[in-house]
């Protein structure tokens, strides 16, 4: 009797064993850190129902997602929220929101062998930091040469002034801009970084006016976008006002009227089957926030390609996938050209696709 009840526990142990032993084989955890809180969590949320919207598939290839905050892009939220992941939860990939993100991280996710992809931004920068930092996103460099090119050849802009920021993807695009637009013949009167928190423009936008500046090129986000275009407008600036990705639709919708003629850029969603189904489930939100529920519906088609029996690094850098952003491909050898759409604001804060 106590031999085939050893017998019996035995068995018993050695089933749970294999499949806990089959759960961490062949499943996978993955970690999102994305904007949950502040003045970014709208995008954040966003992003949640995108990935919502795309989970089907995951519990019977056990595939696990948890999600964490990053306090509205803030690095230190950022760090602790991967420590966490990485040391408790022990997931084996993380998304972040973009390039913010990305130089805090890298070194610990190389040394540890854990895969981080940026969901938002890609540039020359991701690119040098090893072999375990990727990116799904829009190609920074890329879409600052595509505004300045449209400035010089397109307006016939002969001379503009920038204002970037004190941060990471605002001064890639400073820089980018600022050689495409010089190599064009352009002259640049005046350059300078401000904080985000940036509220007094005055001093700057009169000396951009004494210049005689044709445009201002000023890829800022958050309260400092918003405070330089409505000193701009109040000191009657009338030059052109040309911006990146970082004027985003509740900006727009607080400027009002000061918003119209400014140039941007936009993720601009097209694939009807996926707004379609978006708006099925999330009629009330705000056309906006497709554009983020987007990012977060591709980072889940990512791994649903992924074999699980394989090494996971190596069949990350085989995606090749058309998504709804746009073409992804994560192996850092080869380069994606996923730009963002050209937009002037209308009216009542609409915006015109240019290209």
């Amino acid at each position: 009797m106590i031999y085939k009840l050893i017998t019996s526990l035995f068995l018993i142990i050695s089933l749970l064993s294999s499949n806990l032993l089959a759960e961490s084989t062949n499943g996978l955890k993955v970690g999102f850190i994305i904007p949950l809180s502040g003045e970014f969590a709208y995008i954040g949320e966003a992003m949640r129902k995108g990935i919502e919207l795309n989970k089907s598939k995951l519990k019977e290839k056990n595939i696990k997602i948890l999600i964490e905050d990053d306090g509205s892009v803030d690095t230190k939220v950022t760090l602790t929220a991967f420590r966490k992941l990485i040391n408790i939860d022990k997931v084996d990939l993380v998304f972040v929101t973009g390039i913010n993100s990305m130089p805090a991280i890298t070194p610990i996710a190389n040394k540890q062998k854990i895969p981080v992809i940026s969901i938002w931004d890609n540039n020359r920068s991701i690119k040098t930091m090893g072999e375990y930092g990727l990116s799904m996103g829009y190609e920074n460099e890329i879409d600052a040469e595509k505004l300045a090119v449209f400035s010089a050849l397109s307006l016939k802009i002969k001379n503009l002034s920038i204002i970037s920021a004190h941060d990471e993807w605002s001064s890639i695009m400073h820089k980018a801009f600022k050689d495409k637009y010089l190599s064009l013949g352009g002259l640049i009167d005046i350059e300078e970084s401000v904080d985000l928190s940036e509220d007094d423009f005055k001093i700057l936008i009169s000396k951009i006016k004494a210049r005689d500046s044709q445009a201002i090129f000023f890829p800022l986000y958050s309260k400092s976008i918003v405070n330089l275009i409505r000193k701009a407008r109040e000191m009657n600036y009338k030059g052109e006002l040309i911006t990146g990705e970082g004027l985003f639709d509740q900006e727009i919708k607080d400027l009002g009227d000061l918003a119209k003629g400014i140039y941007s850029q936009r993720i601009l969603v097209k694939n009807k089957k996926f707004t379609d189904k978006y708006y099925k489930n999330y009629s009330k939100d705000a056309d906006s926030n497709i554009t983020y529920a987007a990012m977060g519906y591709d980072a889940l088609s990512i791994i649903k390609l992924v074999d699980l029996n394989k090494n996971l690094l190596k069949e990350l850098k085989k995606v090749k996938l058309r998504g709804v952003t746009g073409e992804i491909i994560l192996d850092k050898s080869k380069d994606t050209k996923k730009t963002l759409s050209l937009i002037r604001i209308k009216e009542d804060g609409k915006i015109l696709e240019l290209h």
